[in-house]
């Protein structure tokens, strides 16, 4: 990895042949090369010039507001030359110089996977990217990745029809559905067909409430459920989707109208976050997970109030497949008693589940739960592990 950094922006490129495998650097390429020395376009050229044909992975990122923006200017100008070399791209730049990719297109026969921040300044905030800056990428023969960060209000982007796997503002790509091999979307926003929504001559799906069919869309992250009442994706196998007080009363029937429509969706695997930890999992648990049988993997994260989930979790007719529950920022219940009818809840259903991972908040919560699961344990009728946080393990199995 090369970088090339200062003046307020950074610049790393990694030169890499991938049909054997191998990484590639020039002779005594340093790790980090600072300001000092020939000017940033002259040792990206040579940086370039000593990779001879690798394919090139392009990272370009702009650190902060303050950076020196024809320097920058100088070194995408550069890597814009060579686009017909890129595999990945990583852009973090504003939207001047967002409009120097313009030569590029039609010039990028390698690129596979496409990562775009638009560093918006306030003064840019409503003004759209050029039509022929949004169309940059739609004649990539080989994207199949794009991930649009930061692209609320820009326009309608495009892409090629084959892409596989899209992450982005819903109104960034207005018309989801011409992208019908799509596996995997990402999808940001709360009300994509809630009101008329133009940039230019570009008019987004919020004209009408329509349903966007995706066939083979398997995987699906949302950031508000209320984008799920506009889809129907007969293929999903995986949701995870956030919500808030405002959308926990809807949620029932949209869930219900999503399977009704997407006819042969089986959901195996289910993550829901609240953003509210006051809100209570009664409307949740009883209706939309008691239509659920399907699920294998349940991840509940941000429920303070779950004694309707563990009431049910004990009886035999609720998500018989579930095979792996996962609760994240979870408070142990206070009383031992309470805690005790927890435990006794999900190992009840311990015959078919084969791990339980709960996340909680502090370190004495961990140390109790394992203890009182210790026992369990030892029998290996499962795996039932407390950690503390998201990621840190502290104690288990």
């Amino acid at each position: 990895m090369w970088r090339l950094e200062g003046c307020g922006f950074i610049l790393s490129p990694t030169l890499v042949t991938y049909s054997a495998s191998l990484s590639v650097f020039p002779p005594r390429a340093p790790s980090s090369l600072c300001s000092a020395g020939p000017p940033y376009n002259t040792r990206l050229k040579t940086m370039i010039l000593r990779s001879e044909q690798c394919p090139l992975d392009i990272a370009f990122e702009l650190v902060h507001h303050n950076y020196n923006e024809d320097m920058a200017a100088q070194a995408l100008s550069v890597i814009v030359e060579v686009s017909h070399r890129w595999k990945t791209l990583l852009l973090h730049a504003s939207l001047p110089l967002l409009d120097l990719l313009k030569p590029a297109r039609g010039k990028i026969p390698r690129l596979e996977s496409l990562a775009l921040n638009a560093l918006v300044r306030n003064m840019d905030r409503w003004d759209p990217m050029p039509e022929d800056t949004r169309s940059v990428f739609v004649d990539a023969p080989r994207l199949e990745t794009v991930a649009l960060q930061d692209s609320h209000d820009l326009g309608n982007f495009k892409f090629p029809l084959h892409i596989t796997h899209l992450a982005g503002c819903a109104d960034s790509v207005p018309n989801l559905e011409i992208y019908q091999s799509l596996v995997e979307c990402h999808l940001e926003g709360r009300e994509i067909f809630g009101n008329i929504y133009q940039v230019g001559d570009d008019i987004s799906l919020r004209q009408a409430p329509i349903h966007v069919f995706l066939p083979n869309v398997r995987r699906l992250f949302l950031s508000s459920m209320q984008l799920l009442a506009h889809l129907c994706l007969p293929s999903l196998e995986d949701l995870t989707f956030k919500f808030d007080r405002r959308d926990a009363p809807d949620i029932p029937l949209i869930m219900k109208e999503f399977i009704s429509r997407s006819t042969g969706c089986s959901l195996t695997r289910l993550a829901v976050h609240s953003s509210d930890l006051d809100v209570s999992d009664q409307s949740f648990i009883q209706d939309t997970l008691l239509f659920m049988d399907t699920l294998v993997y349940l991840d509940i994260g941000h429920f303070w109030r779950l004694d309707n989930f563990f009431a049910l979790l004990a009886s035999d007719g609720f998500l018989p497949n579930l095979q792996h529950l996962q609760l994240s920022c979870f408070l142990l219940p206070s009383s031992q008693g309470s805690l005790n009818t927890m435990i006794t809840s999900i190992t009840s259903h311990s015959q078919k589940l084969r791990s339980v991972k709960i996340y909680c908040l502090g370190h004495d919560d961990v140390a109790n739960f394992n203890q009182n699961v210790a026992p369990l344990q030892q029998l290996g009728q499962f795996s039932i592990t407390a950690l503390k946080g998201r990621d840190q393990k502290t104690s288990g199995t």
